[in-house]
């Protein structure tokens, strides 16, 4: 938990990794029921991790009620680089 002053305004920033693995699928969904951003982040390496963006997003929207920001971004941390090109 991180206490920032955003746009005058004290904000606290706190960042839960769910695992994006199916059988922690229920824990997350009680996650973003009261969040007010969400950040799914996807193997680049990895199609289906890449594929099952679209069922968390759907989760997001349902669970959630999709009132907050949603980003999406590739992570290729521990690849080599040249792997990436």
């Amino acid at each position: 938990i991180k206490q920032l002053l955003v746009d005058g305004e004290q904000t606290t920033l706190q960042i839960w990794d769910t695992a994006g693995q199916e059988r922690y699928r229920s824990i997350a969904q009680s996650y973003f029921r009261k969040a007010h951003g969400v950040l799914l982040l996807y193997d680049i390496s990895s199609q289906s991790s890449f594929l099952s963006i679209r069922q968390w997003i759907e989760d997001i929207k349902v669970e959630g009620r999709i009132r907050q920001p949603l980003w999406s971004r590739a992570a290729a941390l521990g690849l080599p680089w040249g792997r990436l090109r």
